[in-house]
């Protein structure tokens, strides 16, 4: 019965993944106006139909095209040769101070414990709780440094 049992639920278990693999995704977003949206100034990753990648920074679009400024200068990239427009956007401020936030409560709790066990004076706890915040907004950052990006615009294949 127990072995009955346990390859039913082992049945049961590894079908579950493959249902879910089977569902489709989210439609890709297909509309133009997205592109012609972004604001001045915002960086993008273009993939090209042949397969190139464009970074930089948005300084214009239209309805036939978007113009993006990089390294070399301005480069004019046509509707029908864009594949993908990715906007990238980066989470450091928030991260920073969730990080700074978690590290000051830490610092806090930890001084207060200290201080309660009479290892030192009151002036510890907030000292404790300084140390642990610019040390929190320390792993913040870092851990906000890696840029998102998001997906904008994806053409159907090329012809």
């Amino acid at each position: 019965m127990r072995v009955v049992m346990r390859r039913g639920i082992l049945a049961v278990a590894l079908m579950v993944p493959l249902q879910a693999g089977a569902q489709p995704g989210p439609p890709l977003p297909s509309d133009w106006k997205a592109v012609e949206s972004i604001p001045a100034g915002s960086r993008v990753a273009v993939r090209l139909h042949s397969g190139q990648k464009i970074g930089g920074r948005v300084t214009g679009a239209s309805e036939g095209a978007l113009v993006v400024a990089d390294g070399r200068g301005r480069q004019r990239l046509e509707r029908d040769t864009i594949s993908r427009v990715y906007r990238l956007t980066s989470r450091q401020r928030r991260r920073t101070l969730i990080g700074m936030a978690i590290g000051a409560g830490i610092g806090l709790v930890t001084g207060a414990a200290f201080y309660r066990r009479g290892d030192f004076e009151p002036t510890v706890v907030p000292a404790f709780g300084l140390i642990g915040g610019g040390t929190g907004a320390l792993a913040g950052a870092l851990a906000g440094l890696r840029r998102h990006q998001v997906l904008v615009y994806a053409a159907s294949p090329a012809p």
